[in-house]
């Protein structure tokens, strides 16, 4: 099946029999407001799968055809170009069991990755070493997250990305530095609508206020995404090599 929105051309992809077909009105639906300004031609793939285990199991052999070492788990849904053609990976079971605004924001999400992001320079490494390469991962995500807020909210559609943001943030686990590195890229466009608790929450993990990062982001919003990549690469490891030491000197005591 294909959907034609301006110049983008989107192909929906079934990789298991007998799939559930309602979500892909709304794809439809978020595809036009996505690309209804988009004067460029490129072909979006969107990859529906019968729940997570089959699409988790489809993208991990693609990541190892194409050399990708790091795969996140455990997300609503994926985008991906590792191709060179953006790529948007949807698991329908469990995107059925979620509350209509969250789905619906998962959607925008996703959507808006693949009128962003869709070039390898989004998926191949900088032109300069790191150490750490988890670090490196979850600043690409979170810098292509902003970006996709920054855009989103624009475009006026916040309403059902506080919603996603906030299910998201139900999930913060506080001994984990890189998954609430993530997080900061998805709810700083939203900042100051979300609730301060949930903002606090994760400036506790990093021990660091939320203002000072936001402040960060809006810093290298003008750069190009290597540069973003780097600069918050190295405020974020200083970050957590601090966190690191301050509690492992506690540890001592």
């Amino acid at each position: 099946m294909m959907i034609k929105v301006n110049r983008v051309l989107i192909l929906l992809v079934e990789h298991d029999p007998g799939l559930r077909r309602s979500i892909i009105k709304e794809v439809e639906d978020v595809a036009q407001l996505i690309f209804n300004d988009e004067k460029d031609s490129y072909v979006v793939h969107v990859n529906l799968y019968c729940d997570d285990e089959s699409l988790f199991r489809n993208l991990y052999l693609k990541a190892l055809e194409h050399g990708v070492m790091t795969l996140g788990k455990g997300m609503l849904a994926y985008h991906e170009a590792w191709t060179g053609v953006p790529n948007i990976h949807l698991p329908l079971k469990e995107l059925q069991e979620l509350p209509p605004m969250v789905r619906r924001g998962v959607l925008e999400h996703e959507i808006a990755h693949a009128r962003l992001h869709g070039s390898l320079e989004y998926y191949t490494s900088p032109p300069y070493y790191v150490d750490d390469e988890l670090l490196l991962y979850v600043i690409y995500c979170s810098v292509k997250d902003y970006e996709v807020g920054i855009f989103l909210r624009t475009r006026g559609m916040v309403r059902e990305q506080l919603e996603y943001v906030s299910y998201v943030l139900r999930s913060l686990d506080e001994k984990d530095y890189y998954s609430v590195v993530k997080l900061f890229g998805l709810t700083l466009p939203f900042h100051d609508l979300l609730s301060s608790e949930l903002l606090e929450e994760l400036s506790k993990v990093l021990e660091q206020d939320v203002t000072i990062i936001r402040r960060k982001y809006e810093e290298v919003e003008s750069l190009g995404f290597y540069d973003k990549v780097y600069v918050l690469y190295e405020f974020y490891r200083r970050l957590i090599q601090r966190i690191q030491t301050s509690h492992g000197n506690k540890l001592n005591r």
